[in-house]
């Protein structure tokens, strides 16, 4: 036994008297093969074959040898092993073999020695015949059964030895004998009379006597028997002596039909299928005649079947004879079934004749007759009527009609051609092919007789032609399969067609590949074999063909197990084969396939085809007995065929196809029907889709599906022809045209081209644009081919389509195709448009919204395509993963590479990873920058009137260099933003250039615009690289005072745009030329242009005058530099020849005044004060050269007053400064300032006082400090002119104090002033000097030392305190002046801890006296003032102390969630109660007192609880505390182990049934913990969970369900008892065990019924999910038990003898098509019988027998809808949310709707007819909702009167919803009426709004708000924020339940945080609970924001922000500046300069 294939060669060439006889098991028939005398024999894994050496000696011999046994090795092909031949080599045919390979070839194994020893003997006994053949006619039959004949042959025994011989027949299992086919008689007739233990008659012979008896043939039917009786002689019955052979033949009428039975070909309807019948007769004794019976056709069959000999049909008996008869066959309706021909004689003998007919309108159908009769069939377009869906505007006029096929007329001339056509082209002109085209291979000179497809020259090429004469067609005509050719290019391509559609489309998640018939063949079953005690792994799994048809159909198969494992014997597998086929073909049959011509068996495998026709040949022998017969067969009337390899190979694949073939038709093309063609979505709504003709059989060739199909290719080429070849000339458009086919009309690719443009037209400008609209060679077809595939590979269709598909006109493959475009193309159609707006080449980002509805994941691939794909980009990859029941925002970006508007197509194609596979998605993306905002900005800053010259840095943004063109666009716009010039274009400029498009912007702006250009560029172009950077110069030239902005624009049509911003910000004009003759003199190398300086006397007021040129020269060189930038080279030439260099643009005059000949000119001063007073206007006479402009100043204290005045008028602007020194001849006023300065002793710092100076001149600054010496600073510095200078001025403390005071004056020697500063000082406390960490024990004393340094030049005596109690030393200590010393102390602590505190040393008085010689007190040198003692120095400690050994070590156990207690004595040693402090150190899950009191000298017991909640191990101590006794304490080491286990209740349950028990698990913890689950009886219990572990939420409990499920009425078998133990292991809470027994009781009838709910005459299905309860295999049997009710079915083909493994699940299909509005009640019951040995019971050894009862309940219904309403109107009642809407319904029931039993209930009579209404939503679980906010009453019930009921709807929704509910009305016959509803809530205005202030930017900010439940129950609800609302807000709790008003509700937080300023916030928060919905509009608002207010550290008593302060009273601005704020050490800004007061600040 072994795993592998072995062979045995047994050699018995030496002994030719010697055989071998095998007697393998079925299905292994041919293990043996003989060559000569060599046996070879085959043995297969697993298998044992049991042989026989059979001697037949011919002469009196003795054998005596070893018999040749030897095995070959397992995997070598031994099959000639013992031929003569040699081995070849396939590419040396001839070569020898060598000796490495004869090696191999040898026997891997030695020779068997087994020694035979044999003698053959003369014969003892000598019979005189050992074969008796007995033949018997109809006569002799009839005769014999009237006992008028009896049919003996005698044996006669003779003894030739010289001894007495006993002899015997074995009788015993012979079925001929048993059943008496042959009898053993006396010779006299009699019967041989023998005990019931005897093996057969026996009797005695002396020497040479003989023995006669007789043996009688007695058959029952007609037939041949084959027997042999083995006779025994001498009482040896070891071996037979010899055997008798027995052959007995009934011979009865009958006719042998060639082929066996006939499968007519289908063919279309109308369309007659003929088929000959060859018919010999045998066993005929007499002349007879034949009659043909005329068929029992059915009332409702509407087909033709005749049948007809050829010739009279008259048998005569002298000569052999041959009969021909014809049948035909011709149906007008679908149809495919057996018919059963009857043919008799005139001796009324009947023989039946099975005739398989097919006549369908399907291609898929009759393939195989258009491969025949392509050249004698044509379609056509049925004259008289206008094709649906095929009309256009300009054809009005053509009529066309339904496609048929007909056959083709001959065409005589081109005036008799007829008006049909299978094209029906509809131009007016024809466009005709040439020679080479296709058109050509179709018969006939135009397209209106040629072939329907191209097969005509495809067939031709065929390389393997059948002859008649051969063996293979004679097998092939007995299987009738007359158009097989397997060789031929047409099937060929169909086979690869076929393979290539169900590897890519048949199955789910991905690409199967599958071979015909192969992979069909052997897919029927997941697991080839089965696994011991593991779980069955992906890799040992494949794919089934019920997988597919799955896939394909939406449901499983019903009856088929889904992992079922083959049988292991063969006769077994070919049962459950076939069942399983014939069981696909019945499915495929009530979908609507023709199955009738697919023979089941031709499905099988090759080896299991062999033992299927064994097995039937087995069933039809008369000789075997009834047990080795299979009944299966028995009923059969047909011979199976004994095909060869290679005929069945090709009989199978030709089935396969069939079958393949069906299932597109029935489930791919059943997709198609006209309630999916109205729902099909198309591109314009305003072309709409014409009707479909619902009539199955308007055409005989093509399906409702295929004409759905063709109707929409020529609505798509029809109406959208001229859209999507748009492009062309009106000439050069496609021709119109009629689709009527799948081949011919679609091989020029042009119609599927117009279809994918009209769904999508991004694929036209860069695919379909490049095709041949009228293509005329081959290489032209191919191209359009071409261009289709990568369309569709564009598009991400997984289809796998080649060119040559289309080009080959396969009108399969291309009907596929268009079927797979019809499904698909419709969601290509754009779902939206995203629009992207931005800056240029700064990508601006939008994102959509994806979301999965289905609970599994889905995949799409991202894609960009169009015209301008690569402006745009995907943000996160081209892979988008979407968990079920989410959504994901896609976020998509535009690059803005161009100034245009860009447009493109995104594009979602989802990836198929299961069954369910998302929809592709389109959105089309739009870009467009309306304003231009540069992303690098060039300002240039120059003065008015200046030519500036400006080098720009640009760089090429791009990857790609190339030549730019460069355009400048002068803006009169200020803003930083500039509208795009090309943000919208008209038609007529979408094809310009991006040059073309700036050229005439310029012309248009040019002629609207009148501003003067400031911005020009000299160089028009520039060569750039990629990403190189370079200088461009650009020049500016401001004429006027407005800040003016220009785009200069880089373009390249190729490459793309990139601009810059050029800001051009005027400056005030550079100095004008002025002078004065009071002005003071200067020299003029130093003297600044533009300026003039005056002295002045304090308080004395002066008059100044100052010279102005009237001529401005600065402009006039500007104007004229501006008109020569704007001249062509040319222009500046003839310019210059002229002499008109210097003339002015004619614009420049237009800023002067226009109403004078003076201009006059306003005059602005800077100064604000009244020290300077100037005229407001002064006039400009054009005569003068300069004028005078007076001006009065007067200053009240000295300084240097400066200026500056501005004159302008128009565009002509001029600016000067003027600057008066004011002196004073007595001193001013001095005021002293304040300076306040803090920090801490001994930390010294500083503070920079700022010192001004505004002049032209240096200063030299003296400074002088008196008071304290804490401060000090520099004596002297100097002060350069234009600039600021720090002064440092220090502050050191060396005592604590705040009253340090002293004085600093500032003098400036150059002036003469001087500023005196009061200084004020104060020192704190400073830091700590040290810090100490200490470790202690409690009860144990421990000395520390600090070191303590005297920093003072005298000694010091330091006084030191502690703030803890337990740290003791010296009072104080003594250091000498600069010295160290050592401080000890001493720490004892009477409890554990850390305690923290300090020691500070403060200094005081000498405590020890210094005395003389004489005992005289000395007195010290430098006596202490009390200011020495003003400080302290201080350290901060951290002390450790440890706690003293414990009492002692107790150790504690529990287990987890259970307790333990621990008590501890305890004993007050003192006379007086004391109070011990309990405290638990590192102790969880432990509880006891805080404290407890003693009695004076008492005792206590202290009781501590150790309640653990997790298992482990703790270490711990309990700590009790007195101030008096101290601390002792107890070392805990606390154990917890696992919970204790847990007996729960015995659970019984019936067989085949379940009982449950529940459980509580617990968390005590505050975290989420997970059990996994541990069961040792899975097989009879199990959890309510799906998975093996299970998760609890902290502080939670879940309930578990112990299900039992018995295999056995009682306790359990002794193999496996109904017991138990489940736990639950978590490495937190450890092991908790529950133990559980179960009983089983019998099986009871179920109390619910299983309800099925229908619409009359409409069939539902469900599943009885029915299990083997047992733990071993049982066969079972199904009834329905319906009554007179024949509603319900059981959709199996077989009922009995239902084999289930142990523990099998078996779903048992259910159907039920109701015909009467009522309730329907059957119950279904199922035998389970166990095999012989088991029992149910173990107490009842004979209850092998038990039965399941399973009631079912059918409710048909109806639908009904109002009067004066449509079918298909759906009733829609809308509400806005909170209020109230009231409806009425009226219906007015028909009768016929209770027409029961051809009885009709009235209304009048019967006024209870509806017993109950309601509504419901039928989709959902949840009816709570409806419930309360749908009412519904019954107002009216005309009963008495007419039919007519009305109901009363109230509609009161409390939240946003819709809803699709179903009013239903329950009969009194238990049918149900139903009314379709749909209930709309409206949007309803928000509860309220809510406005959040926020405390900053960045800053949460909250307001809470409570929210009570309507009901007196919590309520669940989530908190949201619509997508549109601002990410500033968030809401807490997000979900859970809202308390009622009792419970005072749930608090809610809103958080508000804005992270930018300058908007208002705005958001929608939902609060969304079971039945209700809130609604508030949420405000975020900003505080207001002041911006910081900042003052100049430089301030100058000139300066503009000085001059706007001062007012009318004179102040002492020297004084105020002068009074500062500053900060010290102490400030939060440490070290900071001084902050400045807001008042104004001076120069010093």
């Amino acid at each position: 036994m072994g795993n592998v294939k072995g062979v045995v060669e047994i050699n018995l060439s030496k002994y030719p008297d010697f055989s071998v006889e095998t007697h393998p098991a079925i299905g292994n028939e041919e293990c043996c093969t003989k060559n000569g005398q060599i046996y070879s024999i085959t043995v297969q894994p697993n298998e044992s074959i049991e042989a026989e050496l059979i001697l037949i000696p011919t002469e009196i011999a003795f054998y005596e040898f070893f018999l040749p046994i030897r095995t070959c090795p397992p995997l070598l092909n031994v099959e000639g092993l013992s031929q003569a031949s040699k081995p070849r080599s396939a590419s040396h045919p001839d070569r020898e073999i060598s000796a490495s390979e004869r090696q191999s070839v040898q026997p891997s194994h030695p020779p068997i020695r087994r020694r035979i020893h044999a003698t053959a003997l003369s014969d003892c006994l000598q019979l005189s015949t050992k074969d008796l053949h007995f033949q018997m006619y109809p006569t002799q039959f009839n005769a014999m059964k009237q006992n008028a004949y009896f049919d003996c042959q005698e044996i006669i025994l003779m003894n030739n030895s010289k001894k007495r011989i006993h002899w015997q027949l074995d009788l015993r299992n012979n079925v001929t004998l048993d059943h008496d086919i042959f009898r053993v008689l006396h010779s006299s007739l009699t019967a041989f009379v023998s005990s019931s233990t005897s093996m057969g008659p026996e009797g005695e012979i002396d020497s040479k006597e003989i023995f006669s008896f007789k043996i009688n043939f007695a058959p029952n039917k007609p037939g041949t028997y084959k027997t042999r009786i083995p006779l025994y002689i001498n009482h040896n019955q070891e071996t037979p002596y010899t055997y008798i052979e027995l052959t007995g033949e009934l011979l009865l009428p009958k006719l042998i039909f060639e082929p066996r039975r006939l499968i007519l070909p289908p063919v279309p309807l109308d369309i007659e299928s003929t088929g000959t019948v060859r018919i010999r007769p045998e066993g005929f004794e007499k002349n007879t005649r034949l009659i043909i019976l005329a068929n029992d056709k059915p009332i409702d069959a509407s087909y033709e079947f005749r049948a007809a000999f050829t010739e009279p049909a008259i048998i005569n008996m002298d000569k052999p004879q041959d009969f021909q008869m014809k049948i035909s066959f011709s149906s007008t309706q679908s149809y495919s079934e057996l018919i059963v021909l009857k043919i008799i004689d005139e001796e009324k003998n009947c023989f039946e004749y099975e005739v398989y007919v097919t006549a369908d309108n399907s291609i898929f159908t009759c393939y195989s007759f258009l491969w025949k009769s392509e050249n004698d069939y044509q379609i056509v377009v049925q004259p008289g009527q206008i094709m649906k869906g095929s009309r256009i505007k300009s054809d009005e006029s053509n009529s066309s009609g339904e496609p048929l096929l007909v056959q083709k007329r001959a065409v005589t001339s081109s005036s008799s051609r007829p008006n049909t056509s299978t094209s029906a082209t509809f131009d007016q002109t024809d466009h005709t092919m040439d020679e080479g085209s296709i058109e050509d291979n179709a018969s006939g000179q135009n397209r209106n007789e040629r072939s329907p497809t191209p097969y005509g020259h495809m067939h031709s090429n065929s390389s393997h032609t059948l002859n008649e004469g051969t063996t293979f067609t004679q097998e092939l005509h007995a299987a009738s399969m007359p158009y097989l050719d397997n060789e031929s290019k047409t099937v060929q391509w169909l086979v690869s067609t076929l393979e290539r559609w169900y590897s890519n489309q048949g199955w789910p998640k991905d690409i199967n590949p599958v071979r015909i018939p192969q992979s069909f063949r052997n897919g029927l079953f997941r697991r080839q074999f089965e696994t011991n005690g593991t779980k069955q792994t992906a890799k040992e799994e494949q794919k089934t063909i019920y997988d597919m048809i799955t896939y394909l159909s939406g449901h499983s198969l019903p009856g088929i197990p889904q992992n079922a494992v083959p049988p292991k014997k063969k006769d077994e597998a070919t049962k459950q084969y076939l069942w399983q086929h014939r069981l696909l073909l019945l499915f495929l049959k009530t979908q609507g396939s023709c199955t009738a011509f697919i023979r089941p068996e031709f499905l099988l495998p090759p080896d299991l085809y062999k033992v299927y026709a064994q097995m039937r040949d087995n069933a039809l022998s008369p000789s075997l007995p009834t047990d080795q017969k299979d009944t299966e067969f028995a009923h059969e009337r047909t011979k199976p065929l004994h095909l060869s390899n290679e005929v069945f190979e090709a009989v199978s694949k030709k089935s396969w196809i069939d079958v393949l073939m069906q299932i597109l038709k029935t489930l791919v093309l059943g997709r198609v029907t006209p309630r999916s063609y109205e729902q099909l979505g198309i591109p314009d709504r305003t072309q709409p889709m014409p009707d479909i003709n619902t009539d199955p059989v308007s055409s005989n060739i093509y399906g409702i599906s295929e004409r759905i199909l063709l109707t929409w290719l020529n609505y798509c080429y029809s109406n959208y022809r001229e859209r999507v070849w748009a492009h062309r000339e009106q000439s050069d458009m496609p021709s119109g045209r009629w689709i009527v086919n799948f081949d011919i009309d679609l091989v020029d690719s042009i119609v599927l081209a117009t279809v994918l443009g009209a769904y999508c037209p991004f694929l036209i400008e860069p695919q379909l644009k490049r095709m041949y609209v009228h293509p005329t060679s081959g290489e032209q077809y191919l191209q359009n081919a071409l261009i289709l595939v990568s369309c569709l590979l564009q598009l991400g269709l997984e289809y796998d389509l080649q060119a040559l598909d289309i080009t080959r006109a396969d009108p399969i493959c291309m009907c596929l195709l268009v079927c797979y475009l019809y499904e698909h193309l419709s969601d290509f159609l754009t779902r939206g448009t995203i629009q992207f707006t931005g800056i240029l080449h700064e990508p601006s980002t939008s994102q959509v919204k994806i979301t999965n509805p289905s609970p599994q994941p889905l995949v799409y691939s991202l894609n960009v395509i169009g015209r301008d794909a690569d402006e745009f980009q995907l943000v996160k990859g081209n892979t988008l993963s979407i968990p079920g029941k989410t959504s994901l925002l896609v976020a998509v970006q535009c690059k803005n590479k161009r100034l245009r508007p860009t447009d493109a197509v995104l594009l979602l194609n989802a990836k198929r990873l299961n069954a369910c596979s998302g929809t592709p998605m389109v959105f089309n993306l739009q870009g467009s920058i309306q304003t231009i905002t540069a992303k690098k900005t060039h300002r240039i800053e120059a003065p008015i009137y200046k030519i500036t010259k400006s080098a720009l840095e640009i760089t090429n943004p791009f990857d790609q260099g190339g030549l730019f063109q460069v355009v400048l666009i002068n803006s009169s716009e200020n803003t930083q933003e500039m509208k795009n010039p090309l943000a919208t274009l008209n038609d007529e400029n979408k094809k310009a250039t991006i040059e073309e498009l700036f050229q005439n912007f310029k012309k248009t702006k040019k002629q609207i615009s009148q501003d003067i250009d400031c911005f020009f560029i000299e160089q028009n172009a520039i060569e750039l690289k990629a990403h190189e950077t370079t200088q461009f110069e650009v020049q500016y030239i401001a004429t006027t005072a407005k800040r003016r902005e220009a785009l200069l624009v880089f373009m390249n049509e190729k490459i793309g745009e990139f601009l810059f911003l050029i800001e051009g910000i005027p400056k005030k004009p550079e100095s004008f030329s002025i002078s004065g003759e009071k002005a003071i003199k200067v020299d003029q190398k130093k003297a600044k242009p533009g300026k003039v300086r005056f002295r002045a006397v304090v308080g004395v007021s002066s008059v100044f005058d100052i010279d102005v040129p009237v001529h401005n020269s600065q402009r006039h060189n500007a104007l004229v530099a501006v008109r020569w930038q704007g001249l062509s080279e040319r222009e500046r030439q003839k310019q210059t020849l002229l002499g008109l260099t210097e003339q002015l643009p004619d614009s420049a005059n237009k800023s002067l005044h226009p109403f004078s000949r003076v201009p006059e000119f306003k005059v602005q001063s800077s100064s604000t004060t009244t020290n300077f007073v100037f005229p407001s206007n002064l006039s400009f006479p054009l005569e003068e050269l300069t004028v005078k402009l007076p001006f009065r100043f007067q200053a009240d204290k000295a300084g240097v007053y400066l200026t500056k005045i501005t004159l302008a008028c128009g565009d002509d602007m001029r600016e000067f400064e003027v600057e008066v020194n004011c002196m004073t001849q007595s001193e001013n006023e001095k005021q002293a300032a304040t300076l306040f300065m803090r920090t801490s002793v001994f930390a010294p710092v500083q503070q920079n006082i700022p010192i001004a100076n505004s002049t032209e001149d240096d200063w030299n600054v003296e400074v002088s400090i008196s008071g304290h010496k804490a401060f000090s600073g520099q004596k002297a510095f100097r002060v350069e002119a234009k600039s600021v200078y720090q002064y440092l001025l220090t502050f050191n403390p060396q005592i604590e104090d705040d009253k340090f005071a002293g004085q600093m004056i500032i003098h400036n020697i150059d002036l003469g002033f001087q500023q005196t500063y009061i200084l004020r000082g104060k020192s704190d406390r400073g830091p700590p000097i040290g810090h100490l960490q200490i470790e202690s024990k409690v009860g144990t004393a421990t000395t520390h030392s600090i070191d303590i340094s005297n920093k003072r030049t005298k000694r010091t005596a330091y006084f030191v305190t502690c703030n803890l109690p337990f740290v003791h030393g010296p009072p104080y200590i003594c250091i000498p002046q600069k010295k160290t010393a050592r401080y000890d102390f001493e720490i004892c602590s009477p409890k554990r801890g850390n305690y923290k505190g300090v020691v500070v040393f403060q200094p005081g008085p000498w405590p020890i006296k210094d005395v003389d010689s004489d005992g005289d007190e000395i007195p010290a040198l430098e006596p202490d003032q009390p200011t020495d003692f003003q400080y302290s120095l201080w350290f901060t400690i951290d002390i450790d102390v440890e706690p003293p050994n414990p009492q002692s070590t107790v150790d504690l156990t529990a287990p987890c969630l259970g307790s333990n207690s621990l008590i501890i004595p305890l004993k007050n040693p003192l006379d007086h109660p004391i109070r011990l402090d309990v405290e638990f150190e590192t102790l969880p899950d432990v509880f006891g007192v805080e404290s407890i009191e003693i009695e004076a000298n008492g005792e206590a017991r202290y009781e501590l609880l150790f309640k653990p909640k997790t298992v482990g191990n703790w270490n711990g101590g309990l700590i009790f505390y007195n101030e008096e006794i101290g601390e002792f304490w107890y070392e805990l080491n606390l154990t917890s182990t696992n919970p204790r286990k847990v007996d729960l209740q015995s659970m019984n349950a019936p067989l085949g049934g379940n009982t449950a028990q529940e459980i509580t698990l617990e968390n005590p913890l505050d975290e989420q913990i997970t059990y996994q689950t541990v069961m040792t009886n899975n097989n009879n219990f199990t959890l309510n969970t799906d998975q093996d572990t299970i998760t609890i939420p902290p502080k939670s409990q879940a309930k578990i369900n112990i299900i039992f499920n018995p295999s056995s009425i009682g306790t359990g078998s002794e193999q496996q008892q109904h017991q138990t133990n489940i736990s639950f292991v978590n490495e937190k809470i450890g092991t908790l065990t529950y133990n559980v027994k179960g009983v089983g009781t019998k099986p009871q009838t179920l109390q619910s019924a299983i309800i099925m709910k229908t619409e009359i005459g409409v069939s539902t299905t469900t599943d009885i999910r029915f299990q083997n309860p047992s733990n071993h295999p049982i066969r079972c049997e199904l009834s329905l038990s319906t009554g007179n009710n024949k509603s319900f079915h059981i959709l199996l083909d077989k009922l009995e003898h239902i084999s289930l493994g142990p523990r099998e699940k078996f779903p048992i299909p259910i159907a039920f098509c109701p015909e009467i509005l009522a309730r329907h009640d059957a119950q279904l019951r199922i035998i389970g019988r166990l095999p012989p040995g088991k029992t149910w019971s173990p107490d009842s050894t004979d209850a092998s027998e038990l039965s399941w009862t399973y009631p079912l309940q059918g409710i048909a219904f109806d639908w009904i809808h109002q009067r004066e309403e449509t079918e298909n109107e759906l009733k829609i009642i809308e509400c806005i949310c909170g209020e109230r809407i009231e409806e009425q319904l009226e219906f007015e029931l028909d009768a016929e709707l209770f027409r029961f039993d051809d009885r009709q209930i009235n209304m009048k009579k019967n006024s209870t007819i509806i017993e109950n209404y309601t509504i419901l939503n039928e989709n959902s679980s949840n009816q709570d909702f409806i419930q309360n906010s749908i009412g519904i009453q019954l107002r009216k019930n005309d009963n008495g009167k007419t039919n007519i009921i009305r109901f009363n709807i109230v509609y009161t929704p409390t939240k946003f919803t819709t809803m699709d509910c179903v009013l239903i009305l329950t009969l009194a016959t238990g049918g149900q009426l139903k009314y379709p509803i749909r209930f709309t809530t409206l949007d309803a205005p928000p509860d309220d709004e809510i406005t959040v202030e926020a405390v900053g930017l960045n800053k949460v900010s909250t307001v809470g708000f409570r929210l009570y439940s309507p009901t007196n129950s919590p309520m669940a609800y989530q908190a949201y924020f619509t997508s549109n609302s601002d990410r500033s807000f968030s809401i807490t709790p997000d979900s859970g339940e809202l308390l009622p008003a009792s419970s005072n509700g749930t608090l809610l937080k809103l958080s508000f945080c804005p992270t930018v300023y300058g908007r208002i916030f705005h958001g929608m928060l939902i609060i969304d609970a079971k039945d209700n919905q809130w609604k508030y509009v949420v405000h975020g608002v900003l505080p207001q924001y002041e911006p910081p207010k900042t003052h100049s550290s430089l301030p100058s008593v000139n300066s503009e922000e000085i001059a706007n302060r001062r007012g009318t009273k004179k102040r002492n601005f020297i004084l105020e500046n002068l009074q500062l704020h500053q900060t010290a050490i102490s400030s939060p800004i440490k070290g900071a300069s001084v902050l400045t007061k807001t008042n104004e600040t001076t120069s010093v």
